[in-house]
This record gives C-alpha cells, structure tokens and sequence, in this order.
C-alpha cells in the first residue's frame, strides 16, 4: 500500500494542531478550506505547510514581504505574530474601506491597513470560536524574527482577495494542546489506571463465519469480509466501537479521522456457533488517557506494521498471516499462514 510518510516531528505538530482545531482540523490542513465570513468578505482559508523553525535566516525569507502587515496575540508563554502578505492586507482594506486601485509597488502598510488586518483577523478567530485578543503593531513581515523551535504555520487565502498569512508562534504553546477528546479524563487519586498501557488492534475487514468454516480454514482460501475499512484506512477498536483511523507511513503512521464510534452488535454474533474473524494491519500501544484524549487530526504510532500481510483472528485469538487482494473490484483476504 502506498501511504503519505510523516516524519516524527510532523507528526507530533499534526496531533498539536488537531487539539486545537478540533474538527476544523481537517477543513484547514487537508486541502478542504474553512469558509469564513470576514468583516463582509468572503473567503477560504487553505493551510499549506506546519514546519518548526531550524533556520531562522531562512524563515526571516519566508517573511520578507515589504508590504506585509503584522498584528499580535498575546500569550502566556510569549506572543503569536500573524504576517498577512502585502497583496492580501491591501484587497482586503479596499474592500472594507474603499479608495481607489493602486499599482502593485512595494510599500510598507499604512496605519489603515494595519488597524483592518487586526480587525479581520478577530473576526476570523471568532468565526472559528477561537479565543485571543487581536493587537496590531507597526512591524512589516522583515522585522519578525522567528527562532529556533518555533512553529510557523502557513496559510493560503482565497476568495474574493487572495494571498498568504504565516502565523509565528511559541512551540510552548502549540504544544500545549486543549484537550478535545473522546470524553472527560478523570483525575485523582483512583484515576491511575489511566496509565496502564493497552494494545489494540487496527482493523482493516472482518466477517463472521461458523466454527467448523474457521476449523477448515486452509492455506490460500479466499475470505470475502462483509465490512472493509476502505484503500488507507482502518478502524482502532475500543471496547465495543472504535476510531476512524488514515493510514501513512515512517514513525507515526496512523491519523485518527474520525471521534469514538459505538457499534450495534452483528446479529450474526447471537448464534454461539458464529466466530467474528478479523483482519488487523496493526497494532497500537497507547494508556488509557492517551485514548480519551483522542481526537481528529491527531497522530499514533502504529507499533507493530506487517507491511503487506495483515494479521487474521478469530474470537480475538491469532489464528494466522493473510495478504490483501482484490476479487472483482472488491476487498479480499487471501490465507497465507495458519497458526499452527
């Protein structure tokens, strides 16, 4: 299979992100586009790239636009700077103020300017329910000075203006992640079991057969799941549901897409007769806590991989290796290996 490669770092900005966009996550780093409403505009905003900064000098180029505008949030472990591009700054307050078209010659922003690109960038974060208070400030994009460690994410605005923002802010911060996750994480003294440790398989088929259909089960038999997860996606199981899960691939291959999914039980299950085999690509290692504080967007290792063999079981016991193939247009599984 061919998955996107994250690299560990990635990975752990991807799951930052995601805890503080919460389902918007999705919308703004995966192509999609959040649509806001912005002091009458309409726009859409595009994440293109999440990178920490480990060569200042070239981050300063990325913000070099002499007609870039600066506004700031102030935070506790320091201040978040949003850069909107010259192009953008300047469509934007024609819009909302007016005034004639001007040639594209490279300027600094006038007060104007600054004061509209800290007003719309407080009507954005309040369309998107984000909390922060918007201060404008007379620095052009060369005057912010990333460093090292810090995180730059990049933003494309489309719609009726267009251009580019880049948000400069603390690694501290982004790191310090809301929690959003599939429930309230108790705390306490009794609340130590959290951190036991589970391992749960990543389901990619199942079905249900009879028991002397599993007893017969021979190498190369061919079994025909009556659920796929879909090409690059799985299902992490929890208790009697799961998560919605993107497969990629390096160090941290598994991106949740999707909140805590309680499932029906398969009436095919009521027979004792009846065996639930599936097909598991992986497994993840994770504490309790660690599960409650999933959400979309976020990123897990999946600890064991089996590359293109996936891992067969019935009643939850390994009973062998198979392979995925496709029979017709459909998902199937091949039997490789029984256990002997």
């Amino acid at each position: 299979m061919d998955f996107p490669r994250l690299s560990r770092s990635a990975a752990e900005l991807e799951s930052a992100l995601a805890g503080w966009l919460g389902a918007r996550h999705a919308e703004l780093m995966r192509g999609i586009g959040v649509r806001l409403d912005v002091l009458g505009v309409a726009l859409a905003l595009v994440g293109t790239r999440v990178s920490r900064v480990d060569d200042p000098q070239a981050a300063r180029q990325r913000l070099a636009d002499p007609g870039a505008a600066v506004a700031q949030i102030a935070t506790p472990v320091g201040l978040v700077r949003i850069v909107g591009g010259g192009r953008l700054v300047r469509g934007l307050t024609q819009l909302v103020l007016g005034g004639p078209d001007e040639l594209p010659l490279a300027r600094p922003p006038t007060p104007a300017e600054q004061a509209v690109w800290a007003l719309a960038l407080a009507a954005a974060l309040e369309a998107l329910g984000a909390a922060g208070e918007v201060e404008p400030t007379d620095l052009t994009g060369r005057e912010v000075a990333p460093t090292n460690g810090d995180v730059l994410i990049e933003l494309e605005v489309l719609g009726n203006v267009r251009g580019v923002v880049v948000v400069v802010a603390p690694a501290a911060l982004v790191m310090a992640r809301p929690r959003r996750g599939l429930a309230t994480v108790p705390t306490g003294p009794g609340a130590a079991w959290l951190d036991e440790v589970l391992e749960l398989p990543v389901l990619v088929a199942r079905c249900v057969l009879a028991a002397d259909e599993v007893a017969a089960l021979r190498p190369r038999d061919v079994l025909v799941p009556s659920w796929a997860a879909g090409p690059g996606r799985g299902r992490l199981a929890v208790g009697r549901g799961g998560v919605d899960v993107e497969m990629t691939a390096g160090e941290a291959p598994l991106r949740v897409a999707s909140r805590y999914q309680r499932l029906a039980m398969d009436e095919q299950l009521v027979d004792d007769l009846a065996v639930d085999v599936t097909v598991v690509a992986g497994t993840v290692r994770a504490s309790a806590r660690r599960l409650l504080e999933l959400s979309p967007g976020q990123v897990l290792p999946l600890g064991r991989r089996t590359g293109d063999r996936v891992e067969l079981r019935a009643g939850g016991k390994v009973i062998g290796d198979g392979e995925l193939i496709d029979v017709d247009g459909e998902l199937a599984v091949r039997v490789v290996r029984l256990a002997p």
